[in-house]
């Protein structure tokens, strides 16, 4: 799979399980490392994940990133105090870590949920 021109993430394999990675009150705008090693073989390039997550106002992102300066994915509150669900492939950074982060410290939970990988 081409994730981008040029780069080359390889092929999905699911988990036999899905793994909750993931389960915080974002209240900070910061970037935060999310260390998958546990999880993921050497060689593992980029993840299929699934994130949910909540927020008091409408409009507010959390995103998910390999290298903390450009979205890769980002579920968007639509209706304030309802969960959102996204789903899609991150990177991966070299020690098979991404990246994550809130908009708005009015975001109440960020939920990550590790599908599958790619290599």
């Amino acid at each position: 799979m081409s994730f981008a021109p040029g780069v080359d993430v390889g092929t999905l394999k699911w988990l036999t399980t899905f793994v909750s990675v993931l389960n915080v009150n974002p209240a900070d705008t910061n970037w935060h490392e999310l260390a998958l090693a546990v999880y993921l073989p050497i060689g593992a390039k980029a993840v299929f994940v699934r994130e949910s997550m909540t927020s008091s106002a409408a409009g507010d992102e959390v995103y998910l990133s390999w290298d903390s300066s450009q979205v890769d994915l980002d579920c968007r509150c639509q209706v304030a105090t309802v969960y959102n669900d996204a789903a899609g492939v991150v990177r991966l950074t070299s020690s098979r870590s991404i990246w994550y982060k809130a908009s708005s410290a009015n975001v109440s939970a960020h939920l990550v949920q590790l599908c599958g990988y790619f290599q």
